[in-house]
């Protein structure tokens, strides 16, 4: 049994799918991340401004609960899709069962660490309770899909003036708090709140699911085109009028199913769509990652500050991007990071991630590849790590005033030190990628032995630079255990990492590696003058061999 491949995608299901991740990236946005789902709920979380409160009113009109309701439409259309590949074979349940699982406990991590509005927790248990019923005839699955949707569970839940009262209390906790203190009142929220709004919903979200999966086995998806339009007139009619008359099951669903219908008649196929649904788990998990940081105490602090306009903006214009980098990774990759991980771990074995049909990238390709490693992998180890780690501190040497000391301020030197020699590297790469030839073959391996710009000094300018970032942001905080761990590290555990590391280039590069070692010393013993100037003959390996590289004599 093998995974699904590009070609086999059914691409208007991934194009629905994107449309509904734009809707629940809106909804999270605004009512999760922006502001406390809680004070929500109990509306006090009414906007300041005009064009603040038509968006507000037009994001809990036409897509609030409506883009969820998609969401798990399309889930399980798409676990009727994989019990359609895999029914020859006798493990579709245990497949699905590890699935399951697999995606279960990926949510729960992202609930308790990342982000507790997390749902794919909850379309795991669903999942899970979905597979004995797909053994069911259509029909039926679409009867008690329909009937569980009028379902809802009773549960205890605070009144309004309490839920309020809680809102206040955890705009100041995402607000202002540390990383750990976050993590804690999010535990007790998740008990006290979360799960019981979980379960309150799960017999709608299985009812939702089941009719995706009745939906795609009759082939509504798919062949019935002509049943489209009247879907999209009929489901808006009962929609809207259900939406003015505040009921709420007779809005969610036939809205939901209208704009389903309405993309699969008018726009099937749109590429930048498409491509952030093929990739929805690394999008979604993105998502709460960046936001985070944006709104919670240990980022920028932004709970409960930002007006509607500007964070519905800049929500969509961040998603834009992410549907732009996800047609660029597919360009060249099978499935985004995030699914990979999932189908990797679900078919028990390391999944192809490079496309064969496109082995290499162009020279622009590998240029981006490097940017976008910059852009987002070295600022969140030489930034972001830091900054929540350091904060879990007494911010000592800061005065009664809240403001740092001077040795504290001194750390923000180390950090700008560290940014430039960042820049300095990134812009040495870049220079060094031109030189290669127009197509490279994409591997872990470097394809070039950079030994110039900061690698003329030492041979491991990025662990310099992290080591000098981690204690600037440490110093500023005023955080000794933090000083005390890296220098440790830096002690014990740098010397480890780096020898591994020079043995692998030293096996890859030959000759040429060693030369280079014996020229240029590691940052840990660094020299009062500097090296000799650096071997310019770096050839390209796969051009060159390094036994025919002229190298000046070693001095």
């Amino acid at each position: 049994m093998k995974p699904m491949s590009s070609a086999d995608r059914h691409v208007p299901l991934d194009t629905l799918r994107g449309l509904a991740l734009a809707g629940v990236l809106l909804v999270n946005l605004l009512t999760l991340f922006r502001v406390s789902l809680f004070s929500h709920i109990a509306g006090t979380d009414a906007s300041a401004e005009p064009a603040g409160r038509l968006i507000a009113s037009f994001v809990h009109t036409f897509l609030e609960f409506k883009a969820y309701t998609l969401f798990a439409f399309l889930f399980g259309a798409g676990v009727a899709v994989q019990i359609e590949r895999i029914s020859l074979h006798h493990s579709a349940t245990r497949f699905l069962l590890r699935r399951f699982v697999i995606l279960l406990f990926i949510g729960l991590i992202h609930l308790l660490l990342i982000w507790n509005g997390d749902i794919l927790t909850l379309y795991a248990i669903c999942g899970l309770l979905l597979i004995p019923a797909l053994r069911l005839p259509t029909l039926l699955m679409a009867i008690a899909g329909a009937g569980l949707i009028l379902v809802s569970l009773p549960v205890a839940f605070p009144s309004t003036q309490a839920l309020a009262l809680h809102g206040a209390a955890a705009t100041h906790a995402y607000s202002t708090g540390s990383f750990v203190q976050i993590l804690v009142f999010r535990w007790h929220e998740t008990n006290r709140l979360m799960l019981p709004l979980l379960f309150m919903t799960l017999p709608k979200t299985v009812g939702i699911m089941l009719l995706g999966a009745a939906a795609w086995r009759s082939k509504l998806l798919t062949d019935r085109r002509r049943l489209w339009l009247p879907i999209f007139i009929i489901g808006s009619t009962i929609g809207l009028t259900g939406t003015l008359l505040h009921l709420d099951f007779a809005a969610h669903v036939p809205l939901a199913l209208a704009y389903a219908a309405a993309m699969l008649r008018w726009v099937p196929n749109s590429p930048l769509l498409a491509a952030g649904g093929q990739m929805a788990l690394t999008n979604y998990l993105t998502q709460s990652i960046v936001f985070c940081l944006v709104f919670y105490g240990y980022g920028l602090g932004q709970f409960g500050r930002l007006e509607v306009l500007p964070t519905a903006a800049a929500g969509l214009a961040f998603f834009i991007a992410q549907l732009a980098f996800s047609r660029w990774w597919l360009r060249h990759f099978h499935f985004g990071p995030g699914e990979w991980v999932w189908r990797s771990l679900t078919y028990g074995q390391r999944q192809p991630l490079l496309r064969e049909t496109n082995p290499t990238l162009s020279r622009a390709g590998v240029s981006a590849l490097m940017v976008v490693v910059f852009l987002f992998a070295i600022p969140l180890v030489h930034g972001v790590l830091p900054w929540i780690l350091a904060r879990q501190s007494h911010y000592w040497g800061w005065t009664a005033a809240g403001l740092p000391g001077i040795l504290n301020a001194a750390g923000l030197l180390l950090v700008a030190i560290a940014a430039v020699l960042v820049l300095w590297i990134l812009t040495t790469n870049l220079q060094e990628a031109r030189l290669m030839p127009s197509r490279v073959t994409l591997s872990l391996r470097p394809a070039r032995l950079v030994q110039t710009g900061p690698y003329a000094w030492t041979r491991h300018p990025m662990y310099l630079a992290e080591i000098l970032s981690w204690l600037g942001i440490a110093a500023y905080f005023g955080n000794p255990v933090m000083i005390a761990a890296i220098v440790m590290g830096a002690m014990l555990i740098m010397p480890v990492v780096i020898t591994r590391e020079e043995r692998a280039l030293e096996s890859h590069f030959g000759d040429e590696y060693r030369l280079y070692r014996q020229r240029v010393p590691r940052f840990t013993d660094l020299k009062a003058h500097p090296p000799p100037a650096p071997c310019r003959a770096s050839a390209y390996a796969a051009v060159k061999p390094p036994s025919t590289i002229n190298v000046p004599p070693v001095e």
